[in-house]
């Protein structure tokens, strides 16, 4: 048996739009709209039996679907539910604007869009967000290992024409023109001093044949200026000299095993007779041997580069402390001594050739900045580095990383 409630029909009219948002949204959702089946033919289904939610519903489930209603502007809902066990069914319509539906359905297009477009910007966002960043990153490492191997490694150049890479090139350009000047400072005291040896000399000769001329008491006092400077003039002849010798002499350098502890100690017997009364020695070397492939002269020499320029600073009543540590591959040799800390940013400057950040306080040779220098030399000759710092405890530390000189192949 079938029960059927009619729905109050309302009157059809065309949908007009009368607002301009009711102008933009019509278009959309005319089509967006899904054709009903037509309703013509729903009386002869039903006397039929014959349609889709009857046939569900004496399935024993509830269906519902749509129809068409009135022509293009309505619409009709079925709803078929079973009753007593599907001895009966209950068929239920009801008409609607198809307008409030379509529009329920284009909102949530629209939002569903909207939200994709936003997601897909995000995205895209990130993507190119990530992609600069990775660049950027790039450049920053490539730009680090240039400074940190001091022009061994070349700069990796991009080649993108766009603001990265512009700024790819403008670093290079900066990269070659500090290599050129590192190389200048580097090549400099090997062309003062042979460019003033002859004016030197021409000086001090012209200096001894006034000493042997009469001249009167005041001049003579001009006279023991003059050969102060040029005694003066003649030990940054000597410094520049031995940079030049030890560059010379690193190249030619030939390995060995030796003891590294045993040399340590031996030159610290001799820093204690160098030293003032006031000032003391501390040494922290490992008992028993430890041995590196080296040249043992030139660490001797940078160690005294080290101890010459803690001797400098350290204060009266102050103490020096050497000590060597073994470490991986290596050792690791430093020197402290009480007084005053780094200037802020001297870093690794105070290692480069000619570069003097402090002046030594109460004494009037000149200092040059060639020690340091050489030490760092030595230190890169072994494979190792050199680093200074401030102590936690007041003072400095001068600390360099030796591992080996060349290849040890045959040694052992």
């Amino acid at each position: 048996m079938l029960a059927r409630r009619e729905a109050e029909r309302l009157p059809e009219r065309p949908f007009r739009p009368k607002t301009v948002a009711d102008r933009l949204v019509y278009p959309l959702v005319r089509r967006l709209r899904t054709p009903f089946p037509p309703d013509a033919d729903l009386a002869l289904e039903l006397e039929r039996l014959a349609i889709p939610e009857l046939q569900r519903a004496r399935a024993g489930e509830t269906a519902i679907g749509w129809r068409q209603a009135g022509g293009d502007e309505r619409a009709r809902l079925l709803v078929a539910a079973p009753l007593d066990g599907g001895r009966r069914i209950l068929l239920l319509e009801q008409v609607q604007d198809t307008h409030l539906l379509f529009a329920q359905r284009a909102l949530v297009f629209l939002l569903a869009a909207t939200l994709f477009a936003f997601m897909l910007t995000v995205l895209s966002m990130l993507a190119f967000a990530g992609v600069v960043s990775h660049r950027i990153r790039r450049l920053r490492n490539a730009v680090e290992r240039a400074l940190e191997s001091r022009g061994g490694e070349p700069f990796a150049v991009s080649r993108a024409r766009d603001e990265i890479g512009d700024l790819s090139r403008s670093f290079k350009r900066l990269m070659d023109e500090i290599a050129a000047y590192a190389d200048y400072l580097r090549t400099l005291a090997s062309k003062l001093g042979h460019e003033l040896k002859t004016p030197l000399a021409i000086v001090r000769s012209s200096l001894e044949n006034l000493e042997g001329e009469a001249l009167p008491e005041g001049a003579r006092a001009y006279l023991l200026r003059a050969r102060e400077g040029a005694e003066r003039l003649g030990a940054i002849l000597r410094a520049m000299s031995e940079a030049t010798r030890i560059e010379r002499a690193i190249e030619q350098a030939e390995g060995e095993w030796f003891d590294l502890a045993e040399l340590v100690r031996g030159c610290a017997l001799g820093y204690r007779d160098l030293l003032a009364p006031d000032k003391r020695l501390e040494l922290a070397v490992p008992e028993g041997r430890l041995m590196l492939f080296g040249a043992p002269d030139l660490v001797a020499q940078a160690l005294d580069k080290l101890f010459d320029n803690a001797a400098g600073f350290c204060p009266s009543g102050g103490a020096i402390r050497i000590v060597l540590e073994p470490r991986r591959e290596g050792a690791r040799l430093a020197m402290e001594n009480d007084g005053p800390p780094l200037p802020e940013g001297a870093g690794q400057r105070l290692f480069e050739s000619l570069v003097s950040l402090r002046e030594r306080a109460g004494e009037g040779e000149s200092h040059l900045g060639l020690g340091l220098y050489i030490v760092r030399l030595v230190a890169e000759a072994h494979g190792g580095s050199v680093r200074a710092e401030n102590r936690e405890g007041g003072g400095v530390r001068f600390s360099m990383r030796l591992r080996r000189l060349g290849s040890p192949e045959g040694a052992r």
